[in-house]
C-alpha cells in the first residue's frame, strides 16, 4: 500500500510539473515574490502593509498586476476573498525551492 501510494504521489507530481512547464519561464522576480509570500503565508490579507512589508513586496499595485497575470494565467485562483494555487505541488515546490 505504502509503495503505491508514493506512485501515485510521483505522478501527480509529475503531472503537475508537466502542465506548469509552460508557465514557470513566464514569472516574472516580483511574481514569483508573491507566490513564495502565499505559499508561505496564504493568500489572504495580501495587500495588507504588514503582509507587503514582511515579504518585501513594493508597492500595492505593483503585488495586484503580478496577481493579476498569475490568475489569468492559473498558476493562481481567488476563492472566498483568499488567492489559492491552482496547483497544490507547485505551491510546495515555491514554497521551499525558490529563494
Amino acid at each position: 500500500m505504502f509503495f503505491r501510494q508514493q506512485a501515485a504521489s510521483r505522478n501527480c507530481r509529475r503531472h503537475s510539473q508537466q502542465r506548469l512547464h509552460p508557465v514557470r519561464p513566464k514569472i516574472l522576480p516580483l511574481q514569483r515574490q508573491v507566490l513564495q509570500a502565499i505559499a508561505r503565508s496564504g493568500g489572504q490579507k495580501v495587500f495588507a502593509r504588514e503582509f507587503l512589508t514582511a515579504h518585501r513586496l513594493g508597492s500595492h499595485s505593483s503585488v495586484q498586476i503580478s496577481l493579476r497575470l498569475l490568475l489569468k494565467d492559473q498558476v493562481l485562483f481567488k476563492a472566498n476573498g483568499e488567492y489559492r494555487f491552482a496547483d497544490p505541488f507547485f505551491r510546495e515546490w515555491i514554497a521551499v525551492r525558490l529563494p
